[in-house]
């Protein structure tokens, strides 16, 4: 049995940055994800009128500390790209860079 921790990021210290940035990148990137799952209510939903095979298998993968095997530093190269590569400013583009470096270099623990 494998157990996986759960952290929740609720109340760090840049939670509420790392939201404000997701809704700014994702409104100043072009990302057309088709193929996603925002959780089990949105699968079934999904899935709920399609023909299924009786041998099918659904499978359950456990994408939710992926994050921690990403090399960011390619990731924030990437948002550059796409940021600069788009309609904003060079200056908002660094901006917004220097705030994702902020969140994903965030590594603090807490207890209560």
């Amino acid at each position: 049995m494998t157990i996986t921790p759960v952290v929740s990021y609720a109340n760090s210290p840049t939670y509420r940055l790392a939201s404000w940035l997701n809704k700014h990148l994702k409104a100043s990137i072009d990302c057309n994800f088709t193929q996603t799952v925002n959780n089990t209510v949105h699968l079934v939903n999904k899935i709920k009128d399609k023909m299924i095979p009786e041998e099918a298998v659904l499978i359950s993968l456990d994408v939710s500390n992926l994050h921690t095997n990403i090399p960011t530093s390619e990731v924030v190269q990437i948002v550059k790209s796409k940021l600069l590569n788009g309609s904003i400013s060079d200056i908002k583009a660094e901006e917004l860079i220097k705030l994702l470096n902020l969140c994903l270099k965030q590594n603090f623990l807490s207890f209560n």
